[in-house]
């Protein structure tokens, strides 16, 4: 059998695939003034595939040399003996310039690929196939998309309002005082759109709200915050999921205007927002009148007899008694 230096070197003369009855006796029979040069599939295949490059090579080499090429690469995929219908037809249509007789032509190449498996290691015929390709078409499989998981929707940051609104009396009897005296609404506004406030209600009651995904997330994020400063609001959330009011007690409301709880809940950008009837105006004016004498003697043209001075408090008009000055003195919680 010729050397590998030895067949580049026949390249340049005819050649022809005598396909035997075995196909280990297969042999490509190369044509030259000193005789017939015999070699194996697997010996020739390599020189073979240079055929194109080579500029003396045969036409007969070069017909050869894409059947060759394509051999190759089906070893490389472990496919030699089983080819995807892609490789079947591209070696169907190269086996056109190996013989005019399109029946000879396809006899030789499928007899070149049987002795080319039949001398090859066995990593030539294992199948080395993507397992998303369909190994009798040659194209990949029509599979569902991967399922990617959903990342969780991103908590918005807002701002919120506590709204206060007082519960109407039914009658001229005096509430209990551990019954609930007012309704707290609160709205939530985020800070990262320019959208107005909304009932953090609404956010429960229909889906797709136009505060996106995250709101309910970050309202309930937000009315943890507002429970440590105020604990009624830890009732928000089963409220919010029921649609049902945050009734509060007298106690809580003025545990609610107290200004440790306002302060803390403005750092955490909320608001307490009181009917407008409660918001009245603190004026303060001089008053001067007699001062009151003990028993006894006075004197003359004492300023002390004639005048004194003093100070007055009115809430809205209603002026207070000086007891009421006093209890409104001792008390932390913001005037309403």
């Amino acid at each position: 059998m010729p050397s590998a230096s030895d067949l580049r070197l026949l390249l340049r003369h005819p050649v022809d695939f005598e396909v035997g009855e075995d196909p280990e006796a297969s042999r490509f029979v190369f044509s030259t003034p000193d005789g017939q040069q015999r070699a194996r599939a697997s010996d020739a295949v390599g020189p073979l595939s240079q055929g194109i490059r080579t500029m003396t090579a045969d036409a007969s080499v070069r017909a050869w040399a894409t059947p060759a090429i394509l051999a190759l690469r089906l070893m490389a995929k472990g496919e030699l003996a089983d080819p995807a219908a892609t490789e079947r037809s591209q070696l169907h249509d190269a086996s056109r310039a190996i013989d005019p007789d399109p029946v000879a032509a396809r006899a030789k190449v499928e007899g070149f690929l049987a002795a080319l498996a039949a001398e090859s290691p066995a990593v030539a015929t294992t199948p080395q196939r993507d397992p998303d390709r369909d190994p009798g078409s040659g194209r990949p499989t029509l599979q569902a998309p991967p399922i990617i998981p959903r990342e969780r929707p991103r908590a918005r940051t807002f701002s919120a309002f506590l709204d206060v609104s007082f519960l109407d009396v039914v009658d001229d009897t005096s509430p209990a005082p551990e019954g609930p005296v007012a309704e707290v609404r609160l709205r939530v506004k985020p800070l990262d759109a320019g959208w107005a406030p909304a009932d953090a209600r609404d956010l429960w009651r229909r889906e797709g709200h136009h505060f996106g995904a995250g709101a309910r997330e970050a309202t309930r994020l937000l009315v943890g915050r507002i429970g440590g400063t105020w604990p009624p609001a830890l009732r928000l959330p089963r409220l919010l999921e029921t649609d049902a009011p945050l009734l509060v007690t007298a106690a809580e409301l003025a545990d609610l205007g107290s200004s440790r709880v306002v302060t803390l809940l403005q750092a955490d950008k909320v608001e307490v927002s009181w009917p407008e009837e409660l918001l009245r105006e603190v004026e303060t004016s001089a008053t001067v009148g007699p001062r009151e004498q003990p028993p006894g003697r006075r004197r003359a043209f004492s300023s002390e007899q004639l005048f004194r001075f003093d100070w007055q408090l009115a809430v809205g008009g209603d002026v207070l008694t000086q007891e009421e000055v006093d209890e409104l003195a001792t008390r932390h919680s913001t005037v309403c």
